[in-house]
């Protein structure tokens, strides 16, 4: 269904890393496929940390290509929002965050990290010794941009990760289908151990 939204969680390993040289499939292109598949059925959002590293100001969509529809063949030609401009506080363009942008100008998706309320500066997302960036993004359909109404990058934790937890709050109308099956057996509140519980626990 076009309102069904389809969350995908990328994990895209750094560029020059054993496993990224393992890959038989660069993951991008697995992103584009993913993207190709499922927006024709509804919309996208992608969560995760990409390490790319997309820039400060850089466009993910095409400026001004309303003017697209006053020339003959592009009728019915849908134009990108002109979205307020994405700032980041990672000023580094590197080529993963240009193919990035790409794909988001190319499939209609767009970075939510600096452009939506709760993050307008493009906080960094990641802390090394060797340098913070951002390379944790939120990236929703277009279409469903109306709908975001916070996103968060949460306060940076050292001694868990070098990664800042990011969020994001969505306004959505949520359907859920509770077909219960009569035959389930609901587990008891509260439960008795006696000397016979441990050989029933292994059994289960």
């Amino acid at each position: 269904m076009k309102d069904d939204i389809y969350l995908c969680y990328v994990y895209n390993p750094p560029d020059n890393s054993s496993y990224t040289k393992s890959l038989d499939e660069d993951i991008f292109e697995l992103i584009e496929k993913d993207i190709s598949k499922f927006s024709d059925s509804g919309k996208i959002l992608i969560a995760g940390d990409l390490n790319a590293r997309t820039g400060s100001q850089v466009l993910d969509f095409i400026n001004d290509d309303q003017l697209l529809d006053k020339i003959p063949g592009f009728e019915n030609f849908s134009p990108d929002q002109n979205l307020l401009v994405r700032y980041s506080m990672d000023e580094v363009l590197t080529t993963r965050g240009k193919n990035l942008n790409e794909i988001c100008i190319q499939s209609g998706l767009r970075i939510l990290n600096g452009r939506v309320q709760g993050d307008f500066i493009g906080q960094l997302t990641c802390f090394t010794p060797n340098g913070s960036s951002v390379v944790d993004y939120f990236i929703s359909s277009e279409s469903l941009m109306e709908n975001i109404s916070f996103f968060k990058v949460h306060k940076f934790f050292g001694e868990l990760s070098d990664h800042c937890q990011i969020s994001v709050m969505s306004k959505i109308d949520c359907r859920i289908n509770n077909n219960i099956n009569d035959k389930l057996q609901f587990a008891p509140s509260t439960y008795i151990w006696n000397e016979t519980s441990s050989q029933e626990f292994i059994t289960a």
